[in-house]
């Protein structure tokens, strides 16, 4: 029974007995096919652009929640310096008070050296708090500007697939128009 079987398309019967060419047939087969294959890629690209635009929106929101976190971070370390700062002076005016207890002359070398340099390590504990906050600051601003780029930078490789793809459905189904012309 296998033997009866025909071993190309060419050369087939249909019902009735009668040899019918299909290579036609085919071709159109491969015509549909490849329009559903274009149109597929088609959709693939709305939806690809689509989750470009969702992913690039998410990514803003996220270096504006960075950029905010950098500026409570900046604004959180300014207070702080300034009551490093405030602290310093408290610091430096007992030490007045206590000196003057003592019957010191608060006028004398040692005492303005000592109120002086009581005030000069505040003021440099309270940069150093500056400094640091600023730097932490700076570290989200620039997380958040590699979350955008890394958005942005998806989003054009997953247009760029899609257009690719749209590129080769297109260039099959013009081969197979071809063929069949």
């Amino acid at each position: 029974m296998a033997d009866n079987l025909p071993t190309s398309v060419e050369g087939m019967t249909n019902a009735t007995g009668k040899t019918k060419d299909n290579t036609r047939l085919l071709g159109y087969a491969a015509v549909a096919g490849d329009a559903l294959d274009l149109y597929g890629s088609l959709q693939a690209q709305k939806i690809a652009r689509k989750a470009a635009a969702y992913r690039i929106r998410e990514a803003q929101i996220d270096y504006s929640n960075l950029n905010f976190q950098a500026q409570q971070v900046s604004d959180i370390g300014n207070l702080k310096a300034i009551q490093q700062e405030g602290k310093a002076m408290e610091i430096a005016g007992e030490q007045s008070l206590a000196l003057a207890g003592q019957g010191v002359d608060l006028s004398s070398a040692d005492a303005v050296a000592l109120r002086l340099g009581t005030r000069s390590r505040g003021m440099i504990d309270a940069e150093t708090i500056r400094h640091n906050a600023t730097r932490q600051a700076f570290g989200l601003k620039a997380e958040g500007e590699g979350l955008m780029a890394k958005a942005y930078m998806e989003s054009a490789e997953k247009k760029s697939q899609a257009g690719s793809s749209i590129l080769k459905s297109g260039l099959n189904l013009g081969k197979s128009l071809l063929n069949l012309a």
